[in-house]
């Protein structure tokens, strides 16, 4: 069934969150163990999902900073981090995680080549997902990721999860990415943030949370019967409202480089002709200011020891 996005129709009071409270009134400041296979992840609202492929050299910045500002607003946040697990416990495979090799993801290669050998591995973390009981969980999609999101989320019906899945990340920048996107999970996903995420992700969170209409919410398409609705467009994020990454919920000892990415900006002002993004995120350029910057250094210098990499 080929997904369509269409505007004005409604999902009210398709999901049912729980109850409104706070399980986890310090934020980001209180300290939490990482969900692993097998563990009682407790009152997890949110599960943020990393499936292979991402470079192991570091956590990716923008589901840090996306744990950042659910963790920020009360919402009991956690990180399963798949990629690097994947990338440590079978290392004859890690030649798949070059960025030259990413193409191998994709299609039959993947279907033939690389699921079976993942396969016992990505079930067990599909069994860690249905043993926590998240609300919400939040996968990102960037174009190698999109086929292992699919199975992933699938699995997840299959095994009767009734959580809210959202899926988000770099794909759905892309106008053709993000329809073949919608076209492949089809029925299997519930919501997927448009562009930059925080902010939509997050009111996503609170509707979902006090049961209100998910289709209203901005910069997001929500699955209504047939057809994906699609909310209204949303602005650029100011990046100077938005809160230090959360690389706590990241096992950084299991990443190669002893780097952390912070974000001097978002955007570019040219438009190569080589490049598949600049048409469909325009010419805009977000920036950091210094003070933002050096708000975001402080705290994540003593995590690691480490150096800090703009992105």
């Amino acid at each position: 069934m080929k997904a369509e996005i269409e505007s004005g129709s409604r999902c009210e009071g398709r999901f049912q969150a729980p109850p409104s409270e706070n399980p986890n009134p310090g934020g980001a400041s209180e300290k939490e163990a990482r969900p692993t296979a097998g563990a009682d992840c407790g009152r997890t609202q949110v599960l943020l999902v990393n499936l292979p492929p991402w470079l192991p050299f570091a956590p990716p910045v923008g589901l840090a900073s996306i744990a950042a500002v659910a963790r920020d607003a009360g919402f009991k946040t956690e990180i399963l981090d798949v990629n690097v697990q994947l990338h440590d416990e079978i290392p004859d495979l890690r030649w798949l995680w070059a960025m030259e090799r990413h193409s191998a993801w994709l299609g039959q290669e993947f279907d033939r080549n690389i699921l079976p050998r993942l396969q016992e591995k990505l079930k067990e973390a599909v069994n860690t997902v249905v043993e926590c009981a998240p609300g919400v969980v939040g996968l990102p999609v960037a174009a190698p990721r999109q086929r292992i999101v699919q199975w992933f989320c699938g699995r997840l019906r299959q095994q009767s999860f009734a959580g809210l899945i959202v899926l988000g990340g770099p794909t759905t920048f892309i106008d053709n990415e993000r329809q073949a996107l919608l076209d492949g999970v089809d029925e299997l996903a519930d919501a997927v943030v448009i562009g930059e995420g925080e902010s939509s992700f997050l009111e996503l969170l609170n509707a979902w949370r006090d049961n209100q209409d998910l289709a209203s919410v901005p910069g997001v398409a929500v699955r209504d019967g047939e057809h994906w609705v699609l909310g209204e467009p949303r602005a650029h994020e100011d990046l100077d409202n938005l809160p230090t990454p959360d690389y706590s919920l990241f096992d950084l000892d299991r990443y190669t480089d002893r780097t952390l990415c912070i974000e001097w900006g978002r955007g570019c002002v040219r438009r190569c002709k080589f490049c598949e993004v600049s048409p469909d995120v325009g010419c805009s350029q977000e920036q950091v200011s210094t003070s933002h910057h050096s708000r975001d250094e402080g705290p994540l210098r003593p995590l690691w020891g480490l150096q800090l990499q703009p992105g």
